[in-house]
């Protein structure tokens, strides 16, 4: 969290709030006064994945005030306060991510979205990067979705995923970590692409033995059918002997 706060300042210092994202209203842009910079803090609602996840950040909206209230008291941002909208979304399916989106632009008329926003196929992403040009600045971002939203406006504290995701198989390769396992991959509709791209291929470069790879049918947030694919892929993986899983 105090990564991605220092990224917004530094971004916003960056991009000039006087001219705004492209398309933005008025002339501090949308979200801006003479006084308060109007920021989207998104969260992830755990409750609705807590029977897959065993994991939550606690309170989240008490631990951004901490460091929205620290900003404030420090000057806010070139001068501005920071004035926080908080929602939260439930990360099975996008339905509610694009839901968000249109509530922080539309709605909320922010100059910028930032925290952990999910949605494996990008759409949630870039409705507001993208669609509605407006600054975002999240965990867990795509090199693709950057390259498709308009310069300086899809941000990250973090390498990309996909950067992310080779420096493990990377290392895997290195180390041979692998060596003598047996691999299955598991993944769903919107990585697939991912998988296809970066990790069967490195898969194969290592000569890891491979077992029958997962990829899960999640439809908005009913997850009955991929939990039931799930079962059925242990079953198989079972009798083909896999011990490792990626």
């Amino acid at each position: 969290m105090a990564v991605v706060m220092v990224v917004v300042v530094g971004a916003i210092a960056v991009i000039g709030v006087g001219s705004g994202p492209a398309g933005a209203a008025g002339s501090n842009g949308q979200g801006v006064t003479a006084s308060t910079i109007k920021l989207g803090l998104v969260q992830v609602d755990y409750s609705c994945i807590k029977d897959f996840v065993d994991f939550n950040r606690g309170d989240q909206e008490e631990t951004y005030k901490v460091f929205v209230d620290d900003l404030n008291a420090k000057g806010g941002i070139l001068g501005r306060k920071v004035e926080p909208i908080y929602r939260d979304f439930c990360p099975v399916g996008n339905a509610q991510a694009l839901s968000t989106c249109t509530s922080f632009t539309e709605d909320d008329k922010v100059f910028a979205v930032v925290g952990v926003f999910i949605d494996q196929s990008g759409d949630a992403q870039l409705c507001i990067a993208k669609n509605h040009q407006t600054v975002e600045i999240i965990h867990n971002v795509s090199q693709s979705w950057i390259d498709q939203a308009p310069k300086g406006l899809l941000l990250t504290p973090n390498i990309t995923t996909d950067r992310r995701l080779s420096v493990i198989l990377d290392l895997l390769a290195r180390d041979k970590t692998l060596k003598g396992k047996k691999v299955a991959v598991l993944s769903q509709q919107d990585s697939k692409s991912r998988v296809d791209q970066l990790v069967t291929p490195t898969l194969k470069k290592m000569k890891v033995k491979q077992g029958t790879s997962g990829v899960l049918t999640i439809t908005g947030t009913d997850t009955t059918a991929a939990q039931s694919q799930l079962d059925s892929f242990i079953e198989k993986w079972k009798g083909e002997g896999v011990d490792t899983f990626v």
